[in-house]
């Protein structure tokens, strides 16, 4: 014999503050960075996750970006992916003022097959302005900047 139980009742989770400090990337940006200029679109998903996605070298290159943020475990996480390659990044990240530092693992740009860790680093200077700084962790635990984009919103 069979019991049916009730189904469940689905409550959605209530937005934190990191929610919401996500919520102000929101809007139309332009990005110029390392000889590479574009425009990135982010849109919220409701109030807990954030939708970047962005289009430079002419409309060639194309990336996305998914951030949220996990109360359970009290970190940000989220993905990114790019018409360049095919690996999914997949981010792990802490809040610390305006700075969000996400981390993740992805292949060696040497192209040798193995696995670095790098850095995703954005800082929101005010409303109108943020920076992104990426960063790869070198042999010796040293960590190497090779990347800046400065974004702008758009008026």
């Amino acid at each position: 014999m069979t019991t049916e139980t009730a189904p469940q009742e689905f409550t959605p989770e209530a937005p934190v503050a990191q929610h919401e400090w996500l919520q102000q990337l929101v809007g139309e940006w332009t990005s110029d960075g390392e000889g590479m200029t574009g425009t990135e679109t982010v849109t919220a998903m409701g109030d807990l996750w954030i939708v970047g996605r962005g289009r430079y070298d002419g409309g060639t290159g194309q990336s996305q970006v998914t951030l949220g943020f996990d109360p359970k475990r009290d970190r940000f996480v989220g993905t990114w992916v790019g018409t360049m390659g095919s690996y999914q990044w997949v981010y792990d990240g802490k809040l610390d003022g305006n700075t969000l530092t996400l981390a993740c693992e992805g292949p060696a740009f040497d192209g040798s097959g193995r696995m670095q860790n790098y850095r995703d680093v954005h800082e929101v200077i005010d409303e109108k302005n943020r920076t992104l700084k990426a960063y790869v962790e070198e042999a010796d635990g040293s960590w190497r900047h090779f990347m800046t984009t400065t974004y702008t919103r758009k008026a």
